[in-house]
């Protein structure tokens, strides 16, 4: 800033700034467990006017992936399977076989997404997953320190909060 700027220059000048598109996470940001947790990012979704809950964000994998099972639980009408026989290699190494592929709109917090799915028939621990493609494709960033993720729609910032984790278990199986 010049040295002959005055204060109501400078006023003006500061409120004609705007970031946009600012993403990006603060310690104000964190839930009640602060650091002190080791979770996964999981959110619910809403797809073909199904929710589905526990849905990994993984910015690890490559591709978005639904099991068939998450598959058979849509109402597909209208949905274009593309036959793929293809293979991926899992988070563990091992080979699978992608079977379909199809392009979902998925609703993930206040807004419709399209993406391109990868039909496995796999029986993993959520019920389907955000991979690279979608977070990319729209613009998401995400944080699983925070446990949410961030992505601009028309200029504006939409935050969503991950899920908590829920133990369940049967005390009459507990011997004390």
């Amino acid at each position: 800033v010049p040295q002959e700027t005055s204060a109501d220059q400078f006023k003006d000048c500061v409120a004609s700034l705007t970031a946009d598109n600012g993403l990006g996470f603060s310690d104000a940001d964190l839930t009640a467990k602060g650091k002190n947790h080791n979770d996964a990012l999981h959110v619910s979704i809403e797809c073909m006017g199904t929710t589905l809950a526990h849905v990994l964000v993984d910015t690890g994998s490559s591709l978005n992936v639904l099991p068939k099972k998450a598959l058979d639980r849509l109402d597909c009408e209208g949905l274009i399977l593309k036959p793929r026989n293809i293979m991926v290699r899992a988070f563990d190494g091992s080979k699978r076989m992608v079977h379909e592929e199809v392009d979902i709109p998925v609703k993930v917090g206040s807004h419709t997404f399209g993406s391109i799915f990868y039909v496995m028939d796999i029986r993993p621990s959520y019920s389907c997953l955000l991979g690279r493609p979608w977070i990319h494709e729209d613009g998401a960033v995400t944080s699983t320190l925070h446990q949410m993720l961030k992505y601009p729609v028309k200029g504006k910032i939409v935050t969503m909060q991950g899920e908590e984790e829920y133990m369940v278990s049967h005390l009459n199986s507990f011997r004390y």
